[in-house]
C-alpha cells in the first residue's frame, strides 16, 4: 500500500504543478502497489479458512472487492464533480482531480494504519 499512497501522492503533487510529463512515473507506482498489494490481500484471507472453503472465501473476497471498488468510484466521482462543477475551468479541473486523488491516498494510508499488527 505503501507504494500506491506514494504514487498517488505524486500524481497530486505533479497535477497540481502542472507537470504532467511525468505522470506516467507515479502511475506506475501505483500499479506496481496495486499489483503487488492485491494477490497478496486475497491469499491472507483465503489462508484463513479451512481449505474446503477456499473457493467460497475466495469469491467472498472478490465480492467484496467488487463491491467496494464500485461504492469508492460513486464517493471519489462524486468528489471530484462537486469540486469541478460544469463550466470549471483547467486550473478547477486539475485541483479537483488532485483532492480527489490525495482523498484516495488518504484512504488507502488509513487502511494500512488501520491494518497494521501490533
Amino acid at each position: 500500500m505503501i507504494l500506491e499512497v506514494t504514487g498517488l501522492i505524486l500524481t497530486a503533487i505533479l497535477t497540481v504543478t502542472a507537470n504532467s510529463s511525468w505522470l506516467p512515473v507515479p502511475l506506475f507506482i501505483i500499479g506496481l502497489g496495486q499489483g503487488v498489494a492485491i494477490p497478496a490481500l486475497v491469499r491472507l484471507n483465503v489462508d484463513q479458512v479451512d481449505p474446503r472453503f477456499s473457493g467460497l472465501a475466495a469469491g467472498a473476497v472478490s465480492a467484496t472487492l467488487q463491491i467496494s471498488a464500485a461504492v469508492f468510484v460513486a464517493l471519489i466521482g462524486g468528489l471530484f464533480f462537486t469540486l469541478a462543477s460544469e463550466g470549471a475551468g483547467v486550473r478547477e479541473i486539475e485541483v479537483s482531480f488532485a483532492v480527489s486523488t490525495s482523498a484516495i491516498g488518504v484512504s488507502l494510508g488509513l487502511a494500512a494504519i488501520l491494518c497494521w499488527k501490533r
